[in-house]
């Protein structure tokens, strides 16, 4: 054998055969090798309750299990859970998102050595992210667990000197909500002791909302068996606790988030509701505000509403965007008194004590010189009103204060200003005059929700029912559990006053007080309609009519008959809703009720259009027409040519259509309303193209985007398709 010949194909294949060992060998010590894990290595086994989801990161691959979803879905249809010691705020009709945070805070309460305590706060120190919301739902998932009792306590509702001390307030208000019996002791130094034996042997859940990063967080720790959550804009220094951070939510659950809120919401397209969670920056405080605003407006296109919010800047600031224009606006400073100089009783002066401008000047007085000392004050010092001789005796500090304090009882009907009523309120304080400051506190959160500051007028509230509760007074009770619920309608929150009305309709049952229960139904009837529960609220409009019968109140009579008709309008049940109208108009010309004949003419002409009944509803808009013309009343008189040009368009007399459309638009001019004038743009291009002028719609069409491009709507959109169709030389 030539040996030449085998050696010479060795030569030449040996470099690739070695080459391939090389890359084999290579690509084996890539693989991992297979090892033990070490016992504190091993991470944490999930509750057998939470599912794992493997497509996501292990931050974010916890979810609520199908039980603890069932759970949560019957606790939001109750509205939360019913123990006997629970203070929880009721729990909404919807809770959107969240579910990764619930699932993460309750495995971390699940583990063999619980914590005692957890912290949710906001991811980069965000605002409005709805923590509240939060720890309530997580607060109502977890006391079945806790049932001996469920504690809440908002160091902000409390007061500026309540969230300053905030260990203090939180442990005063426990000792206090879990024994009403033991008095709090005047040494604080034994007031951790007393809390930690109020909580000894008991499994209670507490939760201390609005939480400051201060000293001594570490006492509201509780004894094992209960369960500490606090919530904190800020992160909190606290050993041995847990942080759950929330951030703003998705894109899909801030749009699935409005459209839980109310029935506007859910008719609204996705890329408006886009739009309005962008401007609302995912924040769930923002989404409910705008939310609550457009469907308190349902007279204003979602348009004007974008361009409202851009115009306070809501790309930037989305939650002070949503608070401008819902009236909310950040709490004044109080007066504060220093309660060492509140000493001598009132004098009998001359003066009218109850005089607006005398209780200003005292007003003024108070704020000038809160800080010095009685023995500083001189007669140069005062205001005008007590320099003056014939007030008799001029008043000190003191006396200065009771004036404060007593005005809203002397002041007759005599609407004082809000700041006057604040600085009342601080001086019944200072006076220890508990009736004194409920009384100022009542009528300052009613000037406050009038003004459009709900929230703070919220706070006012709760304390006037608490007051009401202490005295066992059902009667003034009743009253501020509506006024609570109306201020919780106004902030946003209609799962929170439907609450407050359902509580005061109890109470004014078991009082027999009709005039109350008259009240409650219909405001919440309103709440009901605004979580989108027409079924309930056609019910309770439906006993309110018939109280109001009873008692003769024409005004509560055509509320009850308006709202019925619109109930059942949303029921599709239009010939219930369309009986209702008729009995609206025929009782609103019986009590020459002009507005509400308007508005009866407006709806039955809504319904004459779903009925298909078109010459009917052209009847009932030309009627609305004259008296909306007769009263001067420019918003319905647009409204009303806007919907003959409908109904002539669906009549298909086209001509009538467009006429109507520019009388529209004439009167959006006049208003300046850039929506309306836009909307009115859109209907003219729409009834010129169906009557074949190409050119007149494309200019009118192009004078609608022009408007639309300037507020930032969406429909600029839709005009930009249109165009493009007609200038090919299609039709709709």
């Amino acid at each position: 054998m030539d040996f030449s010949q085998v050696l010479i194909p060795v030569v030449v294949l040996a470099p690739l055969i070695v080459f391939i060992l090389f890359v084999a060998k290579r690509g084996t010590a890539k693989k991992p090798a297979i090892s033990i894990m070490e016992p504190s290595a091993v991470p944490r086994r999930p509750h057998p309750e939470l599912t794992v989801s493997r497509s996501t990161t292990v931050a974010r691959e916890i979810t609520l299990s199908a039980k603890y979803e069932g759970r949560l879905a019957r606790l939001l249809k109750d509205h939360g859970w019913k123990g006997a010691n629970c203070q929880l705020p009721p729990l909404p009709p919807f809770f959107v998102g969240r579910r990764n945070e619930l699932a993460r805070a309750l495995t971390l309460l699940d583990v063999t050595a619980p914590p005692h305590a957890l912290a949710i706060t906001s991811a980069r120190e965000f605002t409005g992210v709805g923590l509240s919301g939060f720890v309530t739902a997580l607060g109502h998932l977890l006391a079945e667990r806790l049932p001996d009792a469920q504690v809440y306590i908002d160091l902000e509702k409390l007061g500026a000197e309540a969230a300053a001390n905030g260990v203090v307030a939180a442990m005063s208000h426990a000792v206090r909500a879990l024994n009403r019996i033991t008095p709090i002791p005047k040494d604080l130094a034994e007031l951790p002791a007393l809390y930690q034996k109020s909580l000894e042997g008991r499994r209670i859940l507490l939760i201390v909302e609005n939480v400051r990063p201060q000293p001594y967080l570490e006492l509201l720790r509780p004894p094992a068996g209960s369960l500490l959550l606090l919530t904190s804009h800020e992160p909190i220094a606290f050993a041995r606790i847990d942080t759950i951070a929330l951030e703003p939510l998705s894109r899909p659950d801030g749009r699935a988030f409005l459209r839980a809120t109310n029935a506007r919401m859910n008719r609204e397209t996705d890329t408006h509701l886009d739009l309005l969670a962008e401007l609302s920056g995912h924040l769930p405080e923002a989404l409910r505000l705008n939310a609550s605003r457009l469907h308190a407006n349902p007279a204003q296109s979602i348009d004007w509403h974008f361009a409202q919010l851009k115009k306070a800047d809501a790309f930037k600031r989305p939650l002070d965007a949503a608070r401008a224009l819902s009236g909310i606006s950040a709490a004044p400073d109080a007066v504060v008194v220093p309660l060492s100089v509140v000493q001598s009783p009132l004098p009998n002066g001359a003066c009218r004590r109850s005089d607006p401008e005398v209780w200003k000047a005292t007003r003024a007085f108070v704020q000038r010189f809160q800080s010095r000392s009685e023995s500083d004050f001189s007669l140069t010092d005062l205001p005008a009103p007590f320099a003056d001789p014939s007030c008799g005796p001029a008043p000190d500090y003191p006396d200065a204060l009771r004036i404060l304090a007593d005005f809203p009882e002397g002041g007759g009907d005599d609407a004082p200003a809000v700041a006057c009523l604040e600085a009342a309120v601080s001086a019944a304080r200072a006076l220890k005059d508990p009736r004194a400051e409920i009384s100022a506190l009542a009528l300052l959160g009613k000037a406050r929700a009038k003004s459009g500051e709900p929230r703070l007028a919220v706070a006012c509230f709760e304390r006037w029912v608490e007051f009401a509760r202490e005295s066992r007074d059902q009667r003034a009770e009743a009253e501020a559990l509506g006024w609570l619920g109306v201020g919780w309608i106004g902030a946003g929150f209609a799962d929170r006053g439907t609450g407050c009305f359902e509580a005061q309709l109890r109470i004014a049952r078991e009082v027999g007080d009709r005039g109350s229960e008259l009240v409650a139904l219909g405001k919440l009837g309103q709440a009901r309609a605004i979580l989108g529960d027409f079924q309930s609220t056609a019910g309770l409009y439906g006993q309110e009519l018939t109280i109001a019968r009873e008692m003769g109140d024409r005004v509560a009579e055509l509320d009850a008959l308006e709202n019925l008709g619109i109930a059942h309008s949303r029921l599709k049940d239009v010939e219930k809703a369309a009986h209702f109208h008729e009995e609206q108009l025929t009782a609103a010309r019986a009590a020459r009720d002009a507005a509400s004949e308007i508005r009866a003419l407006g709806y039955l002409g809504q319904v004459a259009m779903h009925r298909g009944k078109i010459e009917d509803a052209v009847a009932r808009y030309e009627a609305q027409l004259d008296l909306a013309v007769r009263n001067g009343d420019l918003a319905t008189l647009s409204h009303a040519h806007a919907s003959l040009g409908v109904a002539w368009a669906r009549q298909g007399d086209l001509r009538k259509a467009v006429t109507h459309y520019g009388q529209q638009l004439r009167i959006a001019q006049q208003m300046r309303n850039h929506p309306g004038e836009a909307s009115a743009h859109s209907n003219i291009g729409s009834g010129l193209e169906r009557l074949g002028d190409l050119a007149g719609a494309a200019a009118a069409w192009e004078r609608a985007l022009a408007i639309y491009e300037s507020l930032g709507s969406p429909s600029a959109d839709t005009m930009r398709r249109w165009l493009e169709r007609v200038r090919k030389g299609g039709s709709v």
